[in-house]
């Protein structure tokens, strides 16, 4: 985002979410800071299939409605976010077509 001031102009790059290349991994099912809704079959630390940096979160489950997520309003809270604009990415690799 670019703010436009009275005598300055700056940008706004800032990534806002924690553990974003998954590097922090606890022990198991937990990617530090993500979290997952609906049914999970497995989650872990990937580091053959990566798009960038050196890991990414690796997910093997049938269920069609799950959700990788994390609440990344809660450092500033929700009123921080009003009125922004939010740019959202993500590299998704399925080993089957449709899927």
């Amino acid at each position: 985002m670019i703010n436009f001031g009275p005598a300055t102009i700056t940008w706004e790059s800032i990534n806002q979410l924690v553990n974003g290349d998954f590097e922090s991994w606890s022990s198991g099912n937990n990617a530090n800071n993500w979290a997952v809704s609906g049914t999970l079959g497995t989650i872990t630390q990937e580091n053959s299939t990566v798009y960038s940096n050196n890991y990414s979160a690796k997910i093997i489950s049938n269920n069609t409605n799950l959700r990788l997520y994390q609440n990344f309003h809660n450092a500033k809270g929700i009123s921080f976010w009003k009125n922004k604009t939010v740019q959202l990415r993500a590299k998704v690799f399925s080993s089957a077509n449709n899927a």
